[in-house]
């Protein structure tokens, strides 16, 4: 004869632990908490002493363990098993906080650029900015149109993504066409993607930093002519010394921001010295 104080009904368990009857009956179908016995109305009951285990499996369960890891941890359950239960979930929290870490920064760092767009962007004006040295990797061939350029930066993500673990979401600014000021008026680029400095990174070029005579445009990628004859225009009547003869298209807001072309965003850079 049992002691109705020394057990809990599945419904009186399932309150207290805030989990659903079906749930409990789950882990009595697959063995991880079975009752103690079963009544002639079918009514599972369970040793109050079950509260603490169903405990534990919530704890486990929300350390992101299955429950057939539970269930296999229930099984041989000890000191050490405990332990290294616990160093094994420390480690993949901390892998999870290091991940989530990263897209954070990440966030924040898109959001402060979209900041500094907003309401803040004169198109057409040209200005000097200083820039500071970056290092980039570009692709191997140039491109003219639309799938080209899909399938270029998508072998520089590749690239990028042997040495990040986290590939870039968008808002990122790191995507930029790059042409030499005598193929001005040519419609090919080469693509380039500016990287954070990572050691080994294969195909790393340097572009030192300095001063950039710039102009913004909102618009097509494609459409850059009117901008580096202006450019151009200016160099000559501020009598401006070019460092290097290359323009860098640095693609500031695009089609993973907005799908209205008006909206997009391309800052051009030349590097001189007065």
């Amino acid at each position: 004869m049992y002691k109705k104080e020394e057990y809990l009904s599945i419904t009186d368990m399932a309150k207290l632990r805030n989990v659903t009857t079906e749930t409990l009956r789950h882990y009595d179908r697959i063995g991880l908490l079975q009752p103690d016995f079963v009544n002639e109305h079918n009514v599972r009951y369970y040793s109050v002493l079950k509260y603490e285990k169903l405990g534990t499996i919530k704890e486990l369960k929300q350390l992101g363990m299955s429950l057939s890891e539970i269930k296999a941890y229930f099984e041989n359950r000890n000191y050490q098993s405990s332990r290294e239960l616990l160093e094994k979930q420390n480690q993949l929290i901390q892998n999870q906080i290091k991940s989530l870490t990263y897209l954070q920064e990440k966030i924040n760092s898109k959001l402060s650029l979209m900041d500094s767009l907003e309401g803040n962007v004169k198109t057409g004006e040209p200005y000097i900015k200083i820039l500071p040295k970056r290092y980039y990797i570009p692709t191997e061939n140039k491109v003219e149109n639309e799938i080209e350029l899909a399938y270029e930066a998508m072998k520089l993500e590749q690239k990028i993504y042997e040495k990040e673990e986290y590939l870039p979401i968008y808002a990122t600014a790191r995507y930029a066409g790059i042409f030499s000021l005598e193929e001005r008026n040519e419609k090919s680029v080469q693509v380039i993607m500016f990287t954070e400095n990572l050691a080994g990174m294969r195909d790393t070029r340097v572009l030192p930093g300095g001063k950039f005579l710039c102009v913004r445009k909102r618009g097509s990628f494609w459409e850059r002519k009117e901008c580096i004859r202006l450019l151009y225009q200016v160099i000559r009547d501020r009598e401006y010394k070019i460092l290097k003869p290359i323009v860098i298209e640095n693609v500031l807001v695009d089609y993973t921001i907005t799908d209205r072309e008006e909206e997009r965003l391309f800052e051009f850079q030349i590097p001189i010295y007065e």
